[in-house]
């Protein structure tokens, strides 16, 4: 039962309603229709290279990361890609990138990248590749600000065993 109160200008009224007894009964089968099954095949989409970069560089432009786990140490990170990223952090070429950190499997935005970094520095300072985009390879203040990085970026202890080898 329901009450309702309805406000006229000059005077209230109350009324009831009451719901009637429906004419289905409660016991009674109710009829069911089977839905008809639709199978679809699907159809193969192929896109061309330029299809595919496109693509791609449209879901990494929209992307927001904010956590990731990073290949080789298997580190939980709690913070976007670009954090540690010797790349854009320390201003460390891509080609440096492709020709030194691909041998120990590491990714430039790792926590191993720093370390590698660290422990590598006089190798890499010798080597015939350039390492730094925007300065001399030797600059100390460099290397002291990626030193100073490492220490909050932690890693493996049998990563850091493996990059001192």
């Amino acid at each position: 039962m329901v009450t309702v109160q309805v406000i006229n200008a000059e005077k209230v009224y109350k009324m009831s309603v009451q719901q009637e007894r429906s004419e289905v009964e409660a016991d009674q089968d109710i009829e069911q229709k089977e839905q008809p099954a639709v199978e679809v095949e699907p159809e193969p989409v192929v896109l061309n290279d330029d299809m595919v970069s496109a693509v791609a560089e449209e879901v990494a432009h929209e992307a927001n990361i904010s956590d990731f786990t990073a290949p080789r140490s298997n580190i939980n990170h709690g913070h976007d890609t670009d954090k540690h990223d010797v790349r854009d952090a320390f201003g460390v070429r891509d080609e440096f990138v492709s020709e030194h950190f691909s041998d120990y499997g590491i990714a430039p935005n790792d926590h191993a990248a720093l370390w590698l970094m660290s422990y590598k520095k006089d190798e890499f300072i010798s080597a015939d590749e350039k390492v730094f985009s925007d300065t001399q390879d030797t600059n100390q203040d460099r290397w002291g600000r990626i030193e100073s990085a490492k220490t909050s970026a932690p890693i493996a202890p049998e990563t850091q065993k493996a990059l001192q080898q």
